[in-house]
């Protein structure tokens, strides 16, 4: 029994019934299941990694934004391949259909209704209690309320319920599970979404689509293909003007909203005080969907009335003349505090209950989805009378967020980036169904034609691996210069190309993986080491995790590697800083 049509949702309804269970899926607007009421976009840096692991773990994402891709790009070209970031946007308008097919054709029984309560408790549940008080029986549950739970929204002085713009609130449950669990309050927004013909797009900086032969999913046939561009604009100090006289307007700065926004996807006020001295922020203007006359300004997320909007979009160049058609606004809900629930997702307390999304303090639909995935196949294992997985952080992009929501905790919406991995030079997302096809079999939802084609990568890699060893190319794919193309070149054996570049990536790093693992053999002695003083320069350092460090003090690097904000790369450079103190001293 899942509660909640968004991402998590779905995905989460889609894995229980992978699983072999009967999923069920509640949800007030069956029209609008998995809809994208922010930038229709899917993937980026680590998220697309993460939309890949969906794949690999049977998940529906990842074909269906294949299938509703109207630009593809890889993000972090200019770096090394383990941080490239696959990103697609997506029709906004196909997708959420693509996902309600997909749901049918997997006999999800989806039931139209508002779940206020759930019946039973306080360790295990008997069913969900609509609004109407009818009551719908389960065996294991999944909460994936998104935004909808106590969500209120914000422009300027207006407030009202919702959990998106036209969207419902649910008031009922968030009574229900506030008396509960411990709670606590969120905040996230959203842009303006511009009539695109009023714009001067020769004034914008066009950009294309990157033709890179990619798909998110293993079985798509055919790689994305794109239709639309996207286009780059930059704010002026008019824009920032509009803000900074307009802030005792907006209902975040007048402390009308208590919740905690996002650090890494700050609203529009928030960058202007944050970067005073800065005026030129890049906003992006992404089309919604082919159908749509309309795009999303990617960027300029705000809270401030509706005049203000249209002084600050119209101040931007190419704008002059914009037609606002739906303004941005901030929504505030509840999501779960720490300790509430494990590393299954399941909540503490409980026999079989689980929660995935927004409730979780995650923020966006990639994050959303894989946490949908885990606790939808935990919550169909524990229906069959199994016992629900925890995901391997060493081996997935999904167990490094669980683990970080779990382990540390979080003070602000979570955001998935790939510094959060230790071991991040084998989380690429050229070999996610290599690293989690185990996982996705034991935990019950890679099955079928997904299964046989992991299967079959597998074994190619295998077979180009081999050959890269036999015939002594080792050394040669270490080299930076060498490309995939000149192993190619010398195999001569018709090897498939993601085959073949993921073994050659492999033994790009094998040196470096080779000392993480060493590292981490050691990591129990070091980790009790005490925490050094952090330089002037940095020293590596982010200032995230300095700050976490000065306002906790944590006595020693196991200490400081549980604080919210401190990153696998953080820790990494304490422990050099430690090290190279011990030895001067």
């Amino acid at each position: 029994m899942v509660v909640g049509g968004g991402h998590a949702g779905v995905e989460a309804a889609l894995a229980a019934s992978r699983t072999g269970a009967e999923a069920v899926l509640v949800t007030p607007e069956p029209d609008r299941i998995a809809m994208m009421p922010c930038n229709p976009a899917i993937g980026g840096v680590a998220k697309g990694c993460l939309v890949r692991e969906i794949d690999a773990l049977g998940g529906a994402m990842a074909m269906a934004a294949d299938a509703a891709a109207v630009q593809f790009r890889m993000l972090n070209l200019g770096k090394g391949p383990a941080v490239w970031g696959p990103r697609v946007q997506a029709d906004s308008d196909i997708y959420p259909g693509i996902m309600t097919e997909t749901l049918n054709r997997s006999r999800v029984r989806i039931v139209p209704g508002m779940v206020t309560a759930l019946e039973g408790g306080p360790a295990r549940f008997t069913g969900v209690v609509l609004e109407d008080r009818t009551v719908v029986p389960g065996d294991a549950f999944v909460i994936a309320t998104g935004t909808y739970l106590g969500g209120i929204l914000y422009r300027g002085e207006e407030r009202w319920p919702g959990g998106r713009a036209g969207g419902l609130t649910s008031t009922g449950l968030n009574r229900f599970i506030s008396g509960m669990f411990h709670v606590e309050r969120f905040k996230t927004g959203t842009s303006p979404r511009v009539v695109t013909s009023s714009l001067d797009l020769k004034a914008l900086e066009a950009q294309e689509s990157h033709d890179a032969g990619f798909r998110f999913s293993i079985e798509s046939r055919r790689p994305i293909r794109s239709a639309m561009k996207c286009y780059l604009a930059r704010t002026n100090s008019d824009t920032t003007a509009a803000v900074r006289e307009n802030l005792h307007r907006s209902p975040l700065h007048r402390r009308a909203i208590e919740g905690r926004g996002p650090r890494y996807c700050p609203s529009f006020e928030d960058k202007v005080l944050r970067f005073p001295d800065r005026s030129d922020h890049p906003i992006h203007l992404e089309p919604i969907s082919r159908r749509s006359r309309l795009s999303y300004l990617n960027g300029l997320s705000t809270s401030l009335p509706q005049d203000v909007q249209y002084r600050m979009v119209r101040s931007i160049p190419g704008f002059e003349k914009a037609e606002i058609a739906l303004f941005g606004y901030a929504v505030e809900y509840t999501r779960l505090s720490w300790g509430t629930f494990d590393g299954t997702l399941k909540l503490t307390g409980t026999e079989n209950l689980f929660a995935a999304g927004q409730i979780l303090g995650t923020s966006g639909y990639e994050e959303a989805a894989a946490l949908g995935l885990l606790a939808g196949a935990n919550a169909g294992r524990v229906a069959r009378g199994d016992g629900p997985l925890a995901p391997d952080p060493e081996e997935g992009y999904l167990g490094v967020m669980v683990q970080d929501l779990v382990g540390k905790g979080i003070d602000e919406p979570y955001r998935l980036f790939s510094g959060r991995a230790e071991n991040r030079l084998h989380l690429r997302q050229d070999n996610a169904h290599l690293r989690l096809m185990d996982f996705g079999t034991g935990l019950g939802v890679l099955k079928g034609v997904r299964l046989e084609l992991a299967a079959d990568f597998r074994t190619a890699w295998t077979s180009v691996a081999a050959g890269i060893r036999e015939q002594g190319l080792e050394p040669l794919c270490r080299r930076p210069e060498t490309r995939v193309e000149e192993i190619a070149g010398i195999l001569k054996t018709g090897f498939d190309p993601d085959s073949l570049r993921t073994a050659f990536y492999d033994v790009r790093y094998s040196g470096y993986l080779a000392r993480h693992r060493r590292r981490r053999s050691a990591a129990r002695e070091q980790w009790a080491l005490a925490v050094p003083p952090l330089p002037e320069g940095g020293g590596g350092v982010s200032t995230e995790a300095r700050q976490a460090i000065e306002k906790n003090r944590p006595r020693t690097l196991g200490e400081a590697a549980l604080l919210s904000g401190v990153r696998a790369s953080d820790m990494e450079a304490l422990l050099l800083l430690a090290l190279g103190r011990r030895c001067s001293t």
